[in-house]
């Protein structure tokens, strides 16, 4: 399936569902665009790289990129989220699965906790818009290490500190602790980082950056405790020890 066949075929589904469903009120398969953008270096398209794959999709949310992996041509798709914090606690992709009449396996845990081994090996994980909501990030990516080559990551990041244009933090490793006040409420908000911090966690966690870019338009001016000044960065990377 081509990849706009793939999106009207998702978008069809998200409407039906939506109608019974609360789902996600921002859509995660416009990551698909960041994506194909981070890899145009290689002179391939997202989809090249997910062929015949096994994919797991780590903080899926309503599953989007799961589904679209899958209509994409991967061989193999899972999709984890845990239902504690998920926004309609994953009724969003159990019934999407059911409309598209798709075979992904979904699974709900807390990643801190939780025992990858089970899961075996992976070609690639999708890690999107999750880092953030973790209390102890390096944890969690030290144990995706052993599992899969190679993934895909985005999250939030900061180039100065709340209310001080001054303290140009864009080349510094450091992170920022918000509170949920500062997160719209949402007490799943824990670190946003630096855009090096991210870098330097990763490798440090098993993993050798191979490509990063920012997709905000705040480059030099985003702040980790303003919803309205967040800025986003996309990142590849390959495991160290696979």
């Amino acid at each position: 399936m081509q990849a706009q066949q793939a999106l009207d075929t998702l978008l069809q589904a998200r409407n039906e569902v939506g109608k019974k469903v609360a789902l996600y009120p921002y859509g995660s398969f416009r990551n698909l665009t960041y994506l194909n953008d981070l890899v145009a270096d290689q002179r391939v398209e997202f989809k090249d790289l997910i062929s015949n794959k096994r994919i797991l999709d780590i903080g899926c949310g309503d599953g989007d990129m799961a589904f679209l992996c899958e209509m994409l041509g991967a061989r193999e798709v899972a999709a984890i989220d845990w239902a504690d914090t998920n926004f309609n606690f994953m009724q969003g992709v159990r019934t999407l699965r059911d409309q598209l009449h798709s075979k992904i396996h979904i699974m709900s845990g807390n990643l801190e906790d939780m025992d990858m081994s089970f899961l075996g090996i992976w070609d690639m994980i999708l890690f999107l818009g999750t880092l953030y909501h973790l209390p102890n990030p390096v944890r969690v990516l030290r144990k995706l290490s052993v599992i899969a080559a190679q993934i895909f990551s985005s999250t939030r990041v900061f180039d100065v500190l709340p209310g001080d244009t001054k303290s140009k933090l864009s080349n510094r490793q450091v992170g920022y602790l918000v509170t949920p006040v500062e997160a719209n409420n949402d007490n799943t908000n824990w670190w946003i980082l630096s855009e090096p911090a991210v870098k330097v966690m990763f490798e440090r966690s098993g993993w050798r950056v191979l490509a990063s870019r920012r997709t905000d338009h705040l480059v030099g001016a985003a702040e980790p405790a303003d919803p309205k000044k967040d800025g986003r960065m996309f990142l590849s990377a390959h495991s160290v020890y696979l």
